[in-house]
């Protein structure tokens, strides 16, 4: 098994990432600095992401991974009932996405 830090802090700069975790370069933990730090291919691996809770440098990239693997087939996303209500709700309503 192969857990990569992408990201562990709640504010990026250069060095810093908000937070992400990719094991096995299959299945992501928290979305916050997932697509600065991964190559197209890589992302492209993806095969699910488990999302903690709904703040927003945990699930920032929930919307570009999902832009960026548009032709790559679906990602399954697992969170609690009201982490996934808040996204759908304030992240991904069509207002901004």
């Amino acid at each position: 098994m192969e857990l990569r830090i992408l990201g562990a802090h709640n504010c990026e700069t250069r060095e810093a990432r908000l937070t992400s975790l990719l094991l096995d370069g299959a299945i992501a933990i928290d979305m916050g600095g997932l697509t600065s730090s991964l190559t197209l291919e890589e992302q492209e691996g993806i095969k699910a992401v488990l999302v903690t809770h709904h703040h927003f440098d945990h699930i920032r990239d929930l919307a570009t991974l999902g832009m960026n693997r548009y032709n790559s087939g679906p990602v399954s996303v697992y969170a609690l009932d009201s982490v996934l209500d808040v996204i759908s709700r304030y992240l991904l309503d069509g207002t901004l996405y």
